[in-house]
């Protein structure tokens, strides 16, 4: 049996690298794609990515000029009083009003309606639509329906079918057989502490 096992062992080819055949593949991709894309670049190196990213920031000019260049300077306008702006002399502009008043009106206050809480039973002559126009009906063509006879058909019950007869078996006479003891010789052992 043993040599049978290792003729069969020696029968089946050994698994093949598939790390190697990833990296056939993976070639034979490139080789391919280059002839519709082009070459691929090298990736770049860690200094060229430095390179490329880093940019030198401008020192800020943080320097103050003197002191007394910072106080505000007033115009001698401003010290000789209280200054007086004349807006006569200023071109008037003309000015067009055009509006016209409005007046913001209640919707219900021409309405005659009864004091909320009064209700209106059908037929009372207070309950009319007081010139209120209705809308208007649009004929769409189709007749319209009428209310037909409704008529509920509710099925009949069936009678309720026999139940199928069963023959219920008879008991019969049970018989027990129990062995018969068989009669102990000898002394009978009697159980001691610790098992022995």
């Amino acid at each position: 049996m043993g040599e049978l096992t290792g003729a069969v062992a020696r029968a089946i080819p050994p698994p093949p690298d598939w790390d190697s055949v990833a990296d056939k593949i993976g070639s034979a991709t490139v080789r391919h794609l280059s002839n519709y894309v082009g070459s691929v670049p090298a990736a770049p190196s860690q200094q060229e990515i430095d390179q490329a990213t880093s940019v030198v920031l401008p020192k800020p000019d943080i320097s103050t000029p003197e002191a007394d260049s910072l106080k505000p300077e007033v115009p001698d306008q401003f010290k000789q009083g209280k200054i007086i702006f004349d807006l006569g002399n200023t071109p008037a502009i003309e000015t067009k009003d055009e509006s016209k008043p409005f007046t913001f009106l209640d919707p219900i206050a021409n309405i005659k309606s009864d004091p909320p809480g009064k209700p209106v039973f059908p037929g009372d002559p207070r309950n009319s639509s007081d010139g209120i126009k209705q809308p208007d009906k649009k004929d769409t063509g189709d007749p319209a329906p009428k209310p037909g006879k409704i008529v509920f058909e509710i099925p009949k019950p069936s009678a309720p079918a026999k139940p199928p007869t069963v023959e219920i078996p008879k008991p019969g006479g049970i018989v027990f057989e129990l062995p018969k003891p068989k009669p102990t010789t000898g002394d009978i052992p009697i159980p001691r502490e610790g098992g022995g």
